[in-house]
């Protein structure tokens, strides 16, 4: 299904609810079954892209290959079921980045299968140190049993651990390291480290440069957040490996602090700086994607090789339209259910000590072909999900819906300068058209204003929706809102 089709589909439900409403009637809970499970790394909302790649084993070209832990493969580790219903907490970064959102359904699916409860948190960016430590303190005082942590620095969450190990609560660090000269120091005892070799995901990248830029050439690095152990690792690996092949020459390595908008920036003036650049590699995706854009305004696609990591969905569309070269596939799902396995084998007595290492796998456009789906999949597209009722009809009636009354909705999404929203948004007006209602289709400038976005559905309110349909930027932001329109019986 198109990303605008799926849209119009969308905008048919809030009909329906509407329609039902008039009626008296109450919309049912879905009577299909959810989506078979599809081994991806990703839970992001449906986007027109390429599918994300399937989950890794533990022998997808990573150091775990054949390695026992405690005489478990991590699959085995990951498959763990627990015997008493433990309730852990899992604390991410934020989740509206696609990569945490797969490691919170890998938690989701854990918790499922081991018979455990998971709260997982998060905080609206990566530049929330404070406030997810602030988030982790106020958690301990819930009564978990054990805690699965991804701080957004190697520092930031290392009181709120000390007083995790007061309480013998059992700590899994997850995917980016606490510091552990740091941690030692504030008494934190952590049991486990489940955790991607970021130095080798940067290496990876600077072999693909190697082997496709014959006789050597210039080469930038975009770095993450100064500070941040798993983007300092990412360049690191980068460039040890790039200095150890001939002709080669690191002309820049800049941060933009994760940042799509600043990585725009930054590589701009990179190419401006040095015209004849082969290659740039970021250390995340979402920086990757910005560098895509000055590559294009700078009218050099396909003179400058793309790098990245994480293989968020985006990425891997753009790889297949040839515009990114590769990312390094980090496997967020597989490594949360990684992650409640140790817990509950250090809540058990069996505690795996020490590093466990999580997949990686270099992706280019060959491989995002071989995954076997259109650029415009979506997650459910393929599932079966079609054959399921709601309200007793199928997804197809329920499209071909017509409205009774020229009803005025309200759509919220995130940001329009992003191709998926600008997608999103045209789905709306074609819906529109089709259906003979309004769709005012409103956004921010980026994905990192939360609170202009909460304020701008507050204002929207008071010009008489009669229904909304709102893409959060993260799961809390437009909670307070929300609210208002329910009061309002919208």
């Amino acid at each position: 299904m198109k990303a605008s089709k799926l849209f119009q589909f969308i905008t048919l439900l809030v009909i329906l609810s509407m329609l039902l409403a008039a009626c008296g009637g109450e919309v049912a809970t879905p009577t299909a079954a959810p989506p078979a499970a599809t081994d991806t790394p990703a839970a992001a909302a449906p986007t027109d892209t390429a599918a994300a790649p399937a989950e890794a084993t533990a022998t997808q070209g990573t150091s775990s290959e054949g390695a026992k832990f405690n005489g478990m493969t991590v699959d085995q580790i990951a498959a763990i079921k627990s015997d008493k219903p433990y309730k852990l907490l899992a604390v991410v970064k934020t989740l509206s980045n696609e990569y945490w959102q797969a490691m919170k359904t890998g938690y989701d699916k854990a918790a499922a299968r081991a018979g455990v409860t998971i709260d997982t948190v998060s905080v609206p960016t990566e530049q929330d140190t404070d406030q997810q430590l602030s988030l982790l303190q106020q958690s301990l005082a819930k009564g978990y049993d054990a805690i699965m942590v991804s701080p957004i620095t190697a520092l930031n969450l290392i009181p709120g651990l000390a007083d995790a190990t007061k309480k013998n609560i059992p700590i899994i660090n997850v995917d980016e390291k606490v510091d552990p000269t740091a941690a030692q120091a504030a008494g934190v005892k952590i049991t486990s480290v489940i955790a991607s070799d970021n130095k080798q995901a940067g290496a990876l990248a600077a072999k693909y440069v190697i082997d496709n830029v014959k006789g050597g050439g210039k080469v930038a690095v975009i770095e993450g957040k100064a500070g941040n152990p798993s983007g300092q690792d990412r360049h690191d690996g980068f460039v040890s490996t790039i200095q150890g092949a001939s002709g080669f020459t690191v002309v820049a390595s800049q941060p933009a602090d994760w940042d799509r908008a600043k990585a725009l920036n930054v590589a701009t003036n990179i190419l401006q700086s040095n015209p004849d650049v082969a290659a740039i590699y970021a250390c995340n995706d979402t920086m990757a994607l910005g560098v895509v854009e000055a590559v294009k305004a700078a009218g050099k696609q396909g003179k400058v090789i793309v790098l990245g990591t994480d293989a968020i969905p985006e990425a891997l569309a753009t790889i297949k339209s040839g515009e990114m070269a590769g990312t390094v596939a980090q496997y967020p799902e597989q490594e949360g259910q990684i992650a409640t396995g140790l817990a509950i084998l250090a809540l058990q007595g069996k505690p795996v000590t020490g590093f466990v290492p999580s997949p990686i796998k270099l992706l280019t456009k060959t491989d995002v072909e071989a995954s076997g789906t259109s650029g415009g999949a979506t997650p459910a597209a393929g599932s079966g999900g079609g054959a399921g009722t709601y309200n007793g009809m199928s997804v197809d009636q329920i499209e071909a819906l017509k409205s009774d009354k020229p009803y005025k909705l309200l759509a919220v999404v995130k940001t329009l300068s992003n191709e998926y929203w600008q997608a999103m948004k045209t789905g709306y007006d074609k819906a529109a058209a089709d259906k003979g209602v309004t769709i005012d289709t409103v956004s921010v400038p980026t994905e990192q204003d939360t609170d202009q976005q909460l304020s701008l559905l507050q204002q929207s309110l008071a010009k008489g929706y009669d229904a909304i349909m709102v893409s959060p930027i993260t799961s809390l932001n437009l909670i307070p809102g929300l609210a208002d329109a329910t009061k309002k019986n919208i």
